[in-house]
C-alpha cells in the first residue's frame, strides 16, 4: 500500500474517533480520498477538466447543513469536552 494512502486512512481513522466531525473536515480530506473514486472521459480531458477540479466543484456547489444544535459552537471545543454523565 503506498504511503499517502496510509496517511490518508489514517485521518479517516482520527475522523471515526472524533465525537463530533466538523463539514472543514470532510472537505479537507475529499479529494485526496476519493480522487481515486473519479474518472474523466476524452472530452473532459480534451477541456482540461480533472479530477481534484470535479470534486472542487462538488464541494463548492453542495450547501452546508444547518445544524442549529452545534450553531456557533466551536467544533474543537466540543471534540475536546469530556462526554456526559448518564
Amino acid at each position: 500500500m503506498k504511503a499517502a494512502h496510509v496517511h490518508h486512512r489514517d485521518k479517516l481513522v482520527v475522523l471515526k474517533r472524533a465525537r463530533i466531525v466538523a463539514v472543514e473536515d470532510v472537505k479537507r480530506i475529499a479529494i485526496p480520498v476519493l480522487r481515486h473514486r473519479l474518472s474523466t472521459n476524452f472530452q473532459a480531458q480534451a477541456e482540461g477538466m480533472t479530477t481534484d477540479r470535479i470534486i472542487q466543484r462538488i464541494l463548492k456547489e453542495i450547501k452546508e447543513p444547518a445544524i442549529p444544535k452545534y450553531a456557533g459552537i466551536d467544533s474543537n471545543a466540543l471534540q475536546n469536552a469530556s462526554p456526559p454523565v448518564q
